[in-house]
């Protein structure tokens, strides 16, 4: 044992002891001004140091010039630490500080431009008015001051009083220069004394200058040279600097108040001193928008703030913002070593306030957060088993592209204290290995990356395996311009609205990215819009391109005997492009930053878009009437499948009675009806008559040539064309200018396609009067009225430019009047008109992103249903029927799919849908929507899946009249529809619904994490749906003291229940698919953003288990204080509750039963309850919750489970759903990991 420990001490010996680099000037809490070059130098320590470098926001920089040089910092948080080499072959990180770079203020500043030569300037004491200061010429700046004195005078020179913050950091700073080495002169900065005196005892930091120095700063005769005193008001310290040189530091007495400060300058000796933009400045505490505070949160609790090393199992960083930016509404990005990540969760918890949520903690590396492309953070998490820093001969680096030479690898792990040298591996960027040991050496060859890896002992390994090549290819540059492709111009009016976006800012915003996406040729490349030779192929979530149009972008071969490639793999390899690639879209960028989603959603939309011009538009539209549903050739093509085909005739017949039903109920309850006024008759007609209507008349006339349905179509335009028809086109004011009536677009889009079709359908046979009466409405009131919002010169609401609803059906309401009417108008009517239609085609780019990109739908099913039927399929019913083309909209990615959402939120019983956001159980999906899909994709089995659901209606003739053969190719037991927020999941007997996604939106309620379940065919969990429009303020300050709108109405639960809504309005979350096999279905949701304000973490998950028959679902809640919840389950079905851990749901008039098994580690109680807000609630609503307007009412029941956590306490409640009455059940601790 003697022998081992003597042997140990003369290996420690010979081990040299490590003291640590270290930043000259630089510390932890700093604060420095943005806009300056920032410079540092850094102390060497140790004899065995082979060199240091400093990574700043992590950046590696070597020393250049005897010290470290930064460039410009923004302003906002920074972090940055010190890497040292040995010639040991170990380094070490040290020193790691965090921050600020502040606001910099200018408080004055004396230029000097405003004065004529020979002017006086300044105040000055008696002794210098004998010889008075001239402006004079400065060759770099413009104007100077110039001081003059004679032979033993001492003029003194000082700026007028400036008032600055007393807690601010202060610089003052001037360009001086004399013209003869004999000056003498002090420039310096005075204070104001406590007691309010100004004298010299207060002066500080005089700058002597002798003999053409400033302390050991060399001044030159005839240059300019600036001066720049910095004064760290807490540390009552001060430092002046010569140019970049540090000439004088110390400290001034506690006596001077900066509450005012003046520069000064005393000069004796000959000659002249010139000086210039005298100027004072403070860092303010206001540090402008960026973010001020940045807080790491651990998993257990723990708090840190130190960006150069967070801790990778970080799960909450919280931000705090300063200045006047909002940041509600803003994206939120988060780059991991420059590739978008999208495993975090966002809750913004008001204007200034933030949290970014890391549910499965942080790989290794670096990490920048753009919120809205405003304020950015980086910060790095360091690696446990490997780093990529090595040495070469003069520096250390992090990356080696384009050096030649030898380099030497001289790593150790970062978290080590010790000396070990670790096992060290040389990579080419193909998986290349050039050597191991324990250093290691390598070749760098020309435009070659090579990286080097360490490992603590040699089975932490695991290299790559290595390639025939002997080293990387050169990477392959991207000819930024290409003629090999087709350009697609737009081909927009040039005196069309600026209101609507157009090439020219996609061609800057987008001018160094390329941009690929599933379902179309047309592609962006370097700020053109440009179309490839062959299709984009969509595999497995990835797009291939071509090897032909790999190789014409590139200018180089593939190597590949393949048709197609990955693009991504391909391009982002090879070329210096960096890729990233989201599900639908491929992008490339130069310097590795991505778009924000919305942004990479508006460039999808335009891609697939094309842009018809009005001239275009107006020389195409050249078809007879009827035109804007079918042609006269496809009505009669279908009047003979209603005869030889027996399934088409059915459908046939049907319309037909549901025509003579339109016409019985409107001459029996409007028309013939003496109680009503006939403005009565004309609003009721307005409200129950639509567009499908009038094709059902049309239809049954060209079957049965009966007048009745024509004159039903007559009457009813006679109505729409009436001057009492209020189209609600605009806004209405009274005579004193006050408004009384607000526009409603979608009214007067609904009544625009009314009006068309029965101007369309019924044109021979409408009376000359009213055929030139219906031109005008849909014209004056329709087309004319919508153009105004679309050019942005009506922007009451500025639907033009929004991405829902109001978009879809506004647009596209426009589009099918414009369509309609253009033949027949006076020429310079026709030519608004087509500029109407060309306006409203671009506008439906934005409200076409609402399907990106998996065609689910934020504001859920009945928004679905009502903005396909009266907006979207109509417009491109009509434009494939006038123009032969739906422009290109079919290929916007998700919008094909979207047919599949709605067939994924069919519940199990007949005719309802899941329920989340505003959507009323009770409504009555059309089916032309889903047939429209159905025809369009070739799917027939989205039809079979819907027709049981009500009636076909006329809608449905031409979708149906294509159908040839069944088939089923889109239809999946499991789909995340991601922006929706929403996932289901289907076994034999059960389906889940889940909803995530976003609180905040027009038609959202705080609902994040609610569920509905099905059992059996039967639907025992249920979600709340929309309540009354005509309740409160709906859709204003009062809609979250709406029941209906409120946490509690919903399969979720609340915390401390009080007057809020009970979760947080501005919060997101995102669907975490963790299993999916054939035995089971399992999902999380991070709820944390929506109790941000209640809870440390929430995670909810869902596990749909045992061959998919079992539901589980697991509340996973830590809160930060002493707490009390209620937690939810709404069902249609009767409710008893069989003890204290068990409820037995039972199908309202059936026998199907489900129970539900609750546990827990903490106490609880079960009760139920009907369907009326709780007694901490602000506002009730009636007991008949879901009703709005003459729908039908559905009553429900709530369990409500009731408990208490302590502080930090986590708490796991699980309820068990399945078809078992007894049995044991508990929580599932791992459940959520």
């Amino acid at each position: 044992m003697r022998k081992l420990i003597a042997a140990l001490a003369i290996m420690l010996a010979a081990i040299p002891f490590k003291t640590f680099a270290g930043f000259v000037s630089w510390e932890d809490g700093m604060t420095v001004a943005p806009g300056e070059n920032l410079e540092e130098s850094v102390t060497k320590n140790s004899e065995n140091e082979l060199c240091s470098a400093v990574v700043l926001d992590g950046a590696l920089y070597n020393e250049t010039g005897g010290g470290f040089k930064f460039g410009k910092l923004s302003a906002g948080r920074h972090c940055a630490y010190i890497v040292t080499a040995y010639s040991d072959g170990t380094f070490e990180k040290n020193n790691h500080i965090n921050f600020t770079a502040a606001k910099s203020i200018t408080d004055n500043c004396e230029d000097f431009e405003n004065y004529s030569k020979s002017t006086s300037a300044w105040i000055m004491n008696a002794q210098a008015k004998r010889s008075a200061p001239a402006a004079t010429n400065n060759p770099s700046y413009g104007k100077a001051m110039r001081i003059k004195w004679a032979a033993g005078q001492n003029p003194t020179l000082m700026c007028q009083s400036l008032t600055v913050p007393t807690d601010a950091d202060v610089t003052a700073e001037a360009d001086i220069m004399i013209t003869d080495a004999g000056v003498k002169a002090d420039v310096f900065c005075t204070g104001i004394r406590e007691n309010g005196s100004f004298d010299s005892a207060s002066a500080v930091t005089p700058a002597s200058l002798a003999e053409c120095k400033i302390g050991n700063a060399k001044i030159t005769v005839g240059q300019w040279t600036h001066l720049r005193y910095e004064f760290n008001i807490g540390k009552r310290s001060y430092k002046l600097y010569v140019g970049s040189e540090l000439a004088a530091d110390g400290s001034f007495p506690d006596s001077i108040r900066f509450n005012e400060l003046r520069f000064n300058v005393s000069a004796t000796g000959s000659g002249y001193m010139y000086i210039d933009n005298a100027t004072v400045k403070h860092l303010s505490t206001d540090i402008g928008d960026c973010i001020k505070n940045a807080f790491f949160y651990n998993e257990d609790g723990s708090k840190e703030n130190d960006m150069c090393s967070v801790s990778p199992s970080m799960r909450r960083l919280s931000l705090e913002f300063s200045g006047t930016g909002n940041i509600k509404n803003t994206d939120i990005a988060v780059f991991h070593n420059g590739s978008p990540i999208y495993n975090f969760d966002c809750a913004v918890t008001d204007a200034k306030h933030a949290d970014v949520i890391f549910p499965n903690g942080l790989e290794p590396g670096s990490y920048k957060l753009d919120v809205g492309g405003k304020y950015q953070l980086t910060f790095a998490v360091p690696g446990e088993n490997r780093e990529t820093l090595y040495y070469d001969g003069s520096g250390l680096y992090s990356d080696i592209r384009g050096k030649s030479g030898q380099i030497t690898a001289c790593v150790q792990k970062c978290d080590s204290g010790g000396s070990v040298s670790p096992i060290t591996a040389v990579y080419t960027q193909d998986g290349t290995l050039q050597s191991i040991s324990h250093n290691a050496a390598a070749e760098v060859h020309e435009n070659e990356i090579l990286k080097i890896f360490f490992w603590s002992s040699a089975t932490d390994m695991k290299p790559s395996a290595p390639s025939e090549t002997a080293h990387a290819p050169k990477r392959i540059t991207i000819p930024r311009t290409n003629s090999l492709f087709e350009q697609i111009s737009d081909g927009v009016t040039e005196t069309g609205p600026e209101f609507l976006h157009d090439s020219t800012g996609f061609a800057q915003y987008f001018k160094k990215t390329v941009c690929f996406m599933k379902n179309s040729r047309n592609f962006w490349f370097f700020g053109q819009k440009l179309k490839l030779h062959d299709d984009v192929r969509f595999e497995n979530g990835k797009i291939y391109l071509s090897v032909r149009d790999l190789e014409a972008l590139t200018g180089a071969a593939s190597g590949s005997d393949d048709d197609y490639l990955p693009a991504a793999e391909f391009l982002g390899n090879k070329t210096d492009m960096q890729a990233s690639e989201n599900g639908y879209m491929l992008l490339l960028s130069e310097n590795g930053e991505f778009l924000q989603e919305d942004k990479s959603l508006a460039l999808g939309s335009y891609l697939a878009a094309q842009r018809p011009n009005a001239d275009e538009l107006a020389a195409n539209n050249a078809k007879a009437h009827p035109k804007i549903y079918a042609d006269s050739n496809q009505f009669d093509e279908m009047l003979e499948k209603s005869v030889s085909d027996a399934e088409f005739k059915k459908l046939s017949d049907s319309i037909i009675s549901d025509a003579n039903w339109d016409i019985n109920y409107f001459n029996t309850n409007i028309l013939n009806k003496s109680s009503l006024s006939e403005k009565e008759k004309i609003s009721q007609t307005m409200e129950l008559v639509w567009s499908k209507h009038i094709l059902e008349a049309y239809w049954a006339y060209r079957k049965t040539g009966l007048a009745k349905y024509s004159n039903y179509a007559i009457k009813i335009g006679e109505y729409l064309s009436s001057d009492e028809a209020d189209w609600k086109e605009k806004a209405r004011y009274n005579d004193n200018g006050v408004k009384t009536a607000g526009s409603n677009f979608l009214m007067t889009s609904g009544t625009m396609i009314t009006a068309s079709y029965i101007y369309d359908l019924f044109y021979d046979e409408l009376p000359d009067s009213l055929r030139q009466s219906l031109l005008t409405v849909i014209y004056e009131r329709g087309v004319k009225a919508g153009y105004d919002f679309l050019s942005g010169k009506d922007r009451e609401n500025p639907w033009a430019r929004r991405t829902d609803n109001w978009n879809l059906i506004s647009a596209g309401g426009v589009a099918v009047g414009a369509a309609t009417v253009m033949n027949e108008l006076a020429a310079a009517d026709r030519d608004i008109c087509a500029k109407a239609l060309e306006a409203a085609i671009r506008s439906l780019e934005y409200g076409m992103t609402s399907f990106m990109p998996d065609g689910g739908d934020m504001e859920g099913a009945a928004y679905w249903d009502y903005e396909m039927f009266w907006g979207v399929n109509q417009f491109l019913e009509c434009m494939d029927s006038v123009y032969g083309s739906d422009f290109g909209f079919s290929e916007v990615p998700g919008f094909l799919e979207t047919g599949y959402f709605m067939y994924d939120m069919r519940r199990s019983q007949s005719g309802t849908y899941f329920a989340f956001h505003d959507y009323n159980p009770d409504n009555w999906m059309r089916l032309y929507p889903i047939m429209w899909f159905a025809a369009k994709t070739g799917d027939k089995g989205l039809y079979d899946a819907h027709e049981i659901y009500g009636s076909k209606g006329a809608m449905t003739l031409k979708p149906y009249s294509y159908f040839t053969e069944k088939c089923n190719i889109g239809l999946k037991n499991d789909k995340i529809y991601s922006r929706a927020g929403v996932a289901v999941s289907n076994g034999d007997n059960a389906k889940l619904f889940i909803h995530a996604g976003n609180n905040n939106l027009p038609h959202g309620q705080l609902d994040m994490g609610t569920f509905a379940y099905d059992y059996g065919g039967v639907n025992f969990a249920s979600d709340a749906g929309a309540g009354r429009y005509s309740d409160g303020d709906y859709f204003g300050s009062e809609r979250y003291d709406l029941y209906v709108n409120r946490a509690e109405a919903h399969n979720v639960y609340v915390v401390n229940p009080d007057a809020d809504g009970g979760q947080v309005l501005d919060s997101v979350s995102q669907i975490v698919q963790l299993a999916c096999n054939d035995n089971e279905a399992c999902y999380k949701i991070n709820m944390t953003a929506a109790y941000a304000d209640d809870v440390y973490s929430a995670v909810r998950t869902f596990r749909l288990t045992d061959k998919r028959d079992v539901l589980c679902i697991q509340d996973e809640i830590v809160p930060v204080a002493d707490s009390s919840f209620k937690w939810f389950w709404n069902t249609e079905q009767n409710v008893e509750i069989t003890d204290n851990k068990t409820a037995c749901l039972t199908e309202k008039n059936g026998s199907q039963k489900l129970y539900l098994h609750f546990a827990a580690n903490i106490d609880f109680s079960l009760e139920v309850h009907d369907t009326v807000p709780l007694e901490t609630s602000t506002r009730s609503q009636p007991t008949e919750v879901l009703p709005n307007r003459g729908l039908p009412k559905r009553s429900m029941k709530k369990i409500t489970a009731s408990f208490s956590a302590e502080k930090m306490q986590k708490v796991y409640f699980t309820v068990w759903a399945d078809n078992n009455p007894g049995g044991e059940y508990g929580i599932l601790p791992d459940i959520g990991q």
